[in-house]
């Protein structure tokens, strides 16, 4: 997959990292206090999926990978901090990431942070997705 930046987004990432190198420089701002979340899904029939992988180079390869309509697949979700991994938990069935099924994952994720004893807060941080609604 190809996602052009334009400058605009670029001076907006820039900008975004200069302000927290300087947070991270004043003590504002602790980056062990962010607790990195995912899900993604693995076919086990090979397939790779395009939103989950990414091919980093200075040229577009131009690859076509041909994939069955419903490929068997394998769910899982962890996050990651400073003090440990949190998961993997796997949704139920490969379920889609639904509100509900975000729920299910939280009830299950919170016991294993709350085992962690992290004393100070934390930011949870999400790749990107719509919000989850339940």
């Amino acid at each position: 997959m190809v996602q052009p930046l334009t400058t605009e987004v670029i001076q907006e990432r820039l900008g975004i990292a200069n302000q927290l190198g300087e947070m991270i420089d004043r003590q504002n701002f602790d980056p062990t206090s962010i607790i990195f979340t995912d899900e993604a899904h693995f076919s086990l029939g090979g397939y790779v999926n395009r939103q989950n992988f990414r091919i980093w180079g200075s040229e577009n390869p131009h690859m076509t990978i041909p994939k069955p309509l419903h490929p068997a697949k394998v769910s899982v979700w962890a996050g990651i901090c400073a003090k440990d991994i949190i998961g993997p938990i796997f949704p139920e069935d490969n379920e889609t990431i639904t509100g509900d099924v975000y729920n299910r994952i939280l009830n299950e994720a919170f016991p294993k942070l709350k085992a962690l004893k992290l004393d100070r807060s934390y930011y949870w941080q999400q790749d990107g997705p719509p919000p989850h609604r339940t």
